[in-house]
């Protein structure tokens, strides 16, 4: 009992609520996890993995070649992201799992798309041996190369960015270390059955911390771990903020607009464009607290 007033809260679990909601509008309606932890980590990994539609420049390096049998796949795929069309149905079927960790993302923040023609009754396009593996930030789309399947782990991969686009992956360098033997492409793939992240080193010595951001001994990507954390304690350093100060907040806030409160007081938290807001049941106010992502 704060001032008179009873507080009803919970906004961890308002929060979870909002992520189940989040999941299903992403299509993923039967995600049964052990705790509220892991919606998060899979609504986020779900967002890693999928390629917001939204209009890219496509960057071609001068090392790209392509199998004239694919060529016309690459022009369409390339034409759907230069308009910011959905390329869902060109990613891997284990984008349906929520839960799948995707290693060549999570190592090296790189997706591959297959280059069919025909759309299968399971909505995607028909599998092909050959990949066009790419890179992608919000206004750029970084072809790399049309490669084999399972070359997951060519190294040429990350030396086509650093060779073309190093200020892609500048925050990633190591400088003032001096490594001797680099990993085979083998090793790189036992690492990352292990769960174990690797350092990457160029051709010319230049060495990086994993591109992609690396994963848990989970298989989970770190930023998706650093994202859930990240909202999880604002969300709780929220909940003892209004425990703390919700008579000044009453105040100064509520009462002084002329809005009366009941001594039970509701409340609850809404998101809303990317906004965090702490909501009274009957929506008599709503406080805000900041962005929900940076």
């Amino acid at each position: 009992m704060l001032g008179g007033y009873n507080l009803k809260i919970d906004l961890y679990s308002d929060w979870v609520e909002y992520l189940k909601i989040q999941l299903i509008h992403l299509g993923y309606d039967n995600c049964l996890v052990k705790n509220g932890d892991d919606y998060c980590f899979r609504y986020f990994n779900a967002l890693l993995r999928l390629v917001d539609p939204v209009p890219r420049k496509v960057l071609i390096p001068t090392e790209f070649s392509c199998q004239e049998e694919n060529i016309m796949a690459l022009g369409i795929i390339k034409d759907k992201i230069e308009r910011g069309l959905d390329i869902t149905p060109y990613l891997s079927k284990n984008i349906r799992k929520p839960d799948y960790h995707d290693e060549l993302l999570n190592d090296w923040g790189i997706h591959h798309l297959h280059l069919g023609h025909e759309r299968e009754d399971s909505g995607f396009i028909e599998r092909t041996r050959n990949l066009l593996f790419v890179r992608f930030d919000e206004r750029h789309a970084y072809f790399l190369n049309v490669m084999p399947h399972g070359y997951w782990a060519k190294k040429e991969l990350v030396e086509i960015i650093h060779k073309n686009w190093p200020y892609l992956i500048k925050r990633f360098k190591i400088n003032n270390v001096q490594i001797e033997e680099d990993m085979s492409e083998e090793d790189v793939k036992k690492m990352r059955k292990a769960g174990a992240n690797t350092l990457f080193i160029t051709e010319d010595g230049t060495i990086y911390f994993p591109i992609g951001g690396g994963y848990a001994t989970s298989g989970i990507n770190m930023n998706v771990v650093r994202t859930c954390n990240y909202i999880k304690k604002r969300i709780e350093l929220i909940q003892k903020d209004v425990l703390d100060n919700f008579d000044n907040i009453a105040r100064e806030k509520i009462l002084s607009k002329g809005v009366s409160l009941n001594k039970t007081v509701i409340l609850n938290l809404k998101i809303e464009d990317n906004k965090m807001y702490v909501v009274e049941k009957d929506r008599k106010f709503a406080i805000n607290y900041g962005d929900y992502l940076g």
